[in-house]
């Protein structure tokens, strides 16, 4: 990946493209790369495995109050991050970014923080049980301030990982029923609610994104090898025809990490990322064969949930070009590759 955007920037510039973003790969891409590597060296054991999702509690629940005190007090921060404050019409309400420029970024970094919390407060003793409910609530609360769909569900899918893969069958039942009590609770108190209850029900944003991913299909089969550049994905669309689904018309970002690869980068970009995907879901897999300890399934629980969480943001939202969320996801990723090498270095041969 770090090699494929380098050579489609390269080729950029040979173009004459005055747009090239090598500020946005070495961001987006080489420094979490390094992170990645640097995590994988460090994090061996159950102890630096704790220590990592604990720096990352306390990261959250500092992004919690972030956000948080953005809602109660109305400051904004993302002009001092090179963004400008988001006002979202349909909903007459400026969305909360945190310490961020953008509040996608900001809603991406609580979910992954959110899972290593959930590692934290499981593996430590009964004070960090305690500090880490505390740093989730908080965590929980600034994502449903995001107003984010994807986030909401990337929530309920963290904390499902986590329990699943808990060994005990009746603490893993307790812990699903409780989850699901907290939903109904929570759908039931907040979903009548005017701005929910919109978010909830919102169909035309649906249909403005299945119109641009159409869209991006028509850019991406125009430059199929190199894409139209990175970058340049409102650039592609005047080069094709409007689509409208459903009356609504296609939007002006791609809204899809993998439908925005495809349609600026071509094949040259999204093989890698369907290579990174594949190899991150085989990587789980394999530390899935070897974990049995109780500390190491909450970790691969997290790992899991953290993982799909970013999948089901890129889904929906384009989420590669900003650098914090990757991070935290290389970080992640890469503590999972290094118990895993850890781990299996210890297993006797057959």
């Amino acid at each position: 990946m770090v090699v494929a955007f380098a050579l489609r920037i390269v080729l950029a510039t040979l173009e004459g493209d005055p747009s090239c973003a090598r500020t946005l790969w070495v961001d987006a891409v080489l420094l979490p790369a390094g992170l990645f590597f640097l995590a994988r060296r460090t994090v061996r054991d159950a102890r630096a495995c704790r220590r990592l999702t604990g720096a990352l509690t306390i990261a959250g629940a500092g992004l919690g109050l972030v956000g948080i005190a953005q809602h109660i007090w109305g400051f904004e921060l993302a002009s001092l991050s090179g963004g400008q404050a988001r006002y979202d019409a349909t909903i007459e309400l400026v969305r909360i970014s945190g310490p961020y420029n953008i509040p996608e970024v900001f809603a991406l970094s609580l979910t992954l923080c959110f899972a290593a919390t959930l590692h934290w407060m499981q593996a430590g003793r009964a004070v960090a049980f305690m500090l880490g409910g505390i740093a989730a609530a908080l965590e929980m609360a600034a994502i449903g301030l995001t107003l984010f769909r994807a986030a909401w569900l990337a929530c309920v899918v963290i904390a499902v990982a986590t329990l699943t893969t808990q060994r005990d069958r009746s603490a893993r039942t307790v812990g699903l029923v409780t989850l699901g009590g907290i939903l109904l609770v929570g759908l039931h108190l907040f979903g009548s609610i005017d701005v929910v209850s919109e978010r909830l029900n919102e169909s035309d944003n649906v249909y403005g994104r299945l119109a641009t991913y159409r869209q991006g299909w028509e850019i991406f089969r125009g430059a199929p090898l190199v894409g139209v550049g990175v970058d340049q994905f409102t650039a592609g669309q005047e080069l094709v025809a409007e689509v409208v689904v459903n009356g609504t018309r296609a939007v002006e970002t791609a809204h899809s990490t993998y439908v925005s690869i495809l349609a600026e980068q071509g094949l040259l970009g999204f093989v890698p990322l369907l290579g990174f995907s594949f190899a991150t879901w085989r990587l789980l897999r394999r530390l899935r064969r070897h974990v049995s300890e109780r500390e190491e399934l909450l970790a691969l629980g997290a790992f899991r949930g953290a993982v799909l969480a970013y999948l089901i943001l890129s889904l929906t939202l384009t989420m590669w070009p900003y650098g914090t969320s990757n991070a935290f996801l290389f970080v992640l990723v890469g503590a999972a590759a290094g118990r895993l090498e850890s781990l299996d270095g210890n297993t006797p041969s057959p």
